[in-house]
């Protein structure tokens, strides 16, 4: 079966380290459904943007 990474980049996410149930109340369900079926391997949070560096 193939597989694909998918990176959405972002300025705001819904899972902010103090994103309240609330916030997350609509994407987790989904992310769950995925993983469940065995479309979703993993799923993680990179640095935001704004903590990014060149470095040469």
């Amino acid at each position: 079966m193939p597989q694909y990474a998918v990176l959405i980049y972002t300025d705001d996410s819904a899972h902010a380290l103090d994103a309240s149930g609330e916030q997350l109340a609509e994407p987790n369900p989904h992310g769950d459904k995925l993983a469940r079926s065995g479309a979703l391997r993993a799923a993680f949070a990179f640095t935001p943007r704004r903590s990014s560096r060149v470095c040469t």
